[in-house]
């Protein structure tokens, strides 16, 4: 479903994009701003707070946890996935959307709530986190995953609820606010993805 109010010159796709599709976008210079965000401020950050744990570590005399080869093992494992995620939504968002899913670039022109999006609200967000615990297996630290990566997780919420949804308000209105009451910010309610998949097979 999209906002039927906004009209514009480029139409989203008439139905999900494949898989391929939605990696296809790689190739649209559209989602690179978003990916300088990453490189030059996000990533930066996240080596920071993963120092900080650290010396959490140091300080309450926490042990390393999960030995290698088991550390590079699960950070891999999650920055492949959170990347996979990360990368997914943002290209579908731009397909079904129109537009760059970052409100700094101008954001998207219509409202998207299918697919991944009719999941949960944010799944870049839980892409993004699934990373940083990489990050925290990789570096083995227990302070960064119990303590930063709970305070990261509470200024997403907070991040978005006063920033990315209020724009997206002001934009879509009370599309957005159904959309909002209907979908669960970051974690899936298993009958929506259940649905969905039974959808996307043709059953009732």
């Amino acid at each position: 479903m999209k906002s039927a109010a906004n009209r514009h010159d480029a139409l989203p796709m008439d139905r999900e994009p494949t898989v391929a599709e939605v990696f296809g976008t790689l190739r649209r210079k559209e989602l690179y701003g978003n990916l300088a965000v990453h490189i030059f401020v996000l990533i930066p950050m996240a080596a920071f707070m993963a120092y900080l744990g650290q010396r959490l570590d140091k300080n309450w005399g926490w042990s390393p946890i999960m030995p290698p080869p088991w550390n590079i093992i699960g950070a891999f494992i999650c920055f492949a996935l959170g990347g996979f995620i990360v990368w997914y939504a943002y290209g579908y968002l731009f397909l079904m959307g129109v537009g760059s899913p970052g409100a700094h670039m101008g954001y998207t022109k219509f409202l998207v709530t299918t697919g991944i999006y009719s999941w949960i609200r944010h799944p870049s967000v839980v892409g993004k986190l699934i990373g940083v615990i990489g990050l925290g297996l990789l570096m083995r630290t227990p302070g960064f995953l119990i303590v930063i990566v709970p305070v990261l997780l509470i200024y997403s919420y907070f991040t978005n609820i006063y920033i990315q949804e209020r724009f997206c308000l002001r934009n879509f209105g009370e599309a957005y606010e159904r959309y909002r009451r209907e979908v669960p910010m970051f974690i899936p309610r298993f009958a929506r993805i259940e649905r969905y998949i039974r959808e996307r097979q043709g059953k009732p």
